[in-house]
């Protein structure tokens, strides 16, 4: 149990650094009670409650390419984080792929990798068949990094646009002056 008092300022705000103490690689609930006493002898009492998320490690996940031909395998490049941003070595990372919208659900598929003394570390997934994918790592119970990953394959045609719309995919977010794009362009046909 934590326990303090502060006074407010003049705009009724005050700040405490108590809360700090609860992070933790676990997460943790809290029940926070503030009882305000008025300059009048007025005493106001409000009660909130919640989960305070484990922040110590976080996951981090790229896709060297997120346009795969079915017949052949997808890396994911993975990068472990402490709460200030700095890589963290010989971290498990959980990595799993689930088909696009059914991250409920089991997944299809799961590796596991440790982080090397750079807090990186890679993984490569079996041929999947055609369709679209979610590509989800995590460390422990900590927030969960995502990435969208396209595989494609002759004839497919089950992508996610509506009738009559096309998407265009690019396998990467940026590309430099001269280097040539994949584009998939994903139809309902």
């Amino acid at each position: 149990t934590l326990e303090g008092q502060s006074v407010t300022d003049e705009q009724g705000s005050f700040l405490t650094d108590s809360l700090a103490e609860l992070r933790g690689a676990t997460g943790l609930r809290y029940r926070l009670q503030a009882t305000v006493v008025e300059g009048n002898g007025d005493v106001a009492v409000a009660v909130a409650e919640g989960r305070v998320p484990p922040t110590t490690r976080l996951a981090a996940l790229r896709l060297p390419s997120r346009l795969v031909p079915s017949d052949q395998r997808s890396l994911v490049e993975l990068l472990a984080l402490d709460i200030d941003g700095q890589p963290v070595a010989g971290t498990q990372i959980i990595v799993e792929v689930f088909p696009l919208g059914a991250t409920d659900e089991p997944p299809l598929l799961v590796r596991q990798a440790t982080t090397d003394a750079t807090g990186r570390s890679s993984v490569q997934l079996v041929q999947l068949r055609p369709g679209e994918y979610e590509v989800v790592a995590t460390i422990g119970d900590g927030p969960q990094a995502q990435e969208r990953l396209w595989v494609y394959g002759a004839r497919f045609a089950g992508w996610s646009v509506a009738d009559g719309e096309v998407a265009v995919v690019a396998e990467r977010d940026s590309y430099r002056p001269g280097e040539v794009a994949t584009l998939l362009v994903a139809a309902p046909i």
